[in-house]
Protein backbone atom coordinates (compact mmCIF):
# COMPACT_ATOMS: atom_id res chain seq x y z
CA UNK A 1 0.00 0.00 0.00
CA UNK A 2 1.54 3.15 -1.06
CA UNK A 3 1.80 6.22 1.34
CA UNK A 4 -1.36 8.12 0.01
CA UNK A 5 -3.68 5.06 0.62
CA UNK A 6 -1.47 4.22 3.72
CA UNK A 7 -2.87 8.01 5.22
CA UNK A 8 -6.11 7.82 3.96
CA UNK A 9 -6.55 4.46 5.95
CA UNK A 10 -4.98 5.98 8.86
CA UNK A 11 -8.02 8.79 8.96
CA UNK A 12 -10.51 7.11 8.15
CA UNK A 13 -10.21 4.27 11.08
CA UNK A 14 -9.26 7.17 13.20
CA UNK A 15 -12.53 8.97 12.53
CA UNK A 16 -14.51 6.06 13.45
CA UNK A 17 -12.87 5.31 16.42
CA UNK A 18 -13.46 9.27 17.63
CA UNK A 19 -16.89 9.03 16.14
CA UNK A 20 -17.99 6.14 18.02
CA UNK A 21 -16.63 7.50 21.67
CA UNK A 22 -18.70 10.20 22.66
CA UNK A 23 -17.54 10.36 26.15
CA UNK A 24 -15.63 13.97 26.03
CA UNK A 25 -16.06 14.68 22.43
CA UNK A 26 -16.99 18.63 22.96
CA UNK A 27 -12.88 19.03 24.31
CA UNK A 28 -11.20 16.72 22.34
CA UNK A 29 -10.00 17.21 19.16
CA UNK A 30 -11.21 16.09 15.76
CA UNK A 31 -9.49 13.86 13.61
CA UNK A 32 -7.81 16.39 11.27
CA UNK A 33 -6.67 18.41 14.22
CA UNK A 34 -4.88 14.19 15.50
CA UNK A 35 -3.84 14.03 11.64
CA UNK A 36 -2.48 17.30 11.76
CA UNK A 37 -0.50 16.93 15.69
CA UNK A 38 0.78 13.10 14.25
CA UNK A 39 2.09 14.92 10.87
CA UNK A 40 3.60 17.39 13.15
CA UNK A 41 2.48 19.95 10.92
CA UNK A 42 0.28 22.10 14.07
CA UNK A 43 2.05 25.71 15.00
CA UNK A 44 3.70 26.17 18.23
CA UNK A 45 0.46 27.49 20.14
CA UNK A 46 -1.99 25.51 18.69
CA UNK A 47 0.50 22.14 19.53
CA UNK A 48 1.02 23.17 22.93
CA UNK A 49 -2.69 23.58 23.88
CA UNK A 50 -3.43 20.49 22.36
CA UNK A 51 -0.44 18.28 23.98
CA UNK A 52 -1.96 19.94 27.44
CA UNK A 53 -5.15 18.61 26.40
CA UNK A 54 -3.99 15.30 25.74
CA UNK A 55 -1.73 15.07 28.88
CA UNK A 56 -5.09 14.59 30.99
CA UNK A 57 -7.68 13.17 28.47
CA UNK A 58 -7.53 9.69 28.58
CA UNK A 59 -9.38 8.95 25.51
CA UNK A 60 -7.28 11.20 23.46
CA UNK A 61 -3.74 9.10 24.93
CA UNK A 62 -5.83 5.76 23.53
CA UNK A 63 -5.94 7.46 20.09
CA UNK A 64 -2.42 8.21 19.51
CA UNK A 65 -1.41 5.06 21.33
CA UNK A 66 -3.61 3.19 18.82
CA UNK A 67 -2.23 5.59 15.85
CA UNK A 68 1.59 5.06 17.35
CA UNK A 69 0.87 0.99 17.23
CA UNK A 70 -0.03 1.58 13.26
CA UNK A 71 2.47 3.73 12.38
Amino acid sequence: MDAKHTDQALEAALGRGLRRDTGHREHCPDPELFAAYVDGTLAGDERSAWESHVAGCGRCQAHLAALARTA
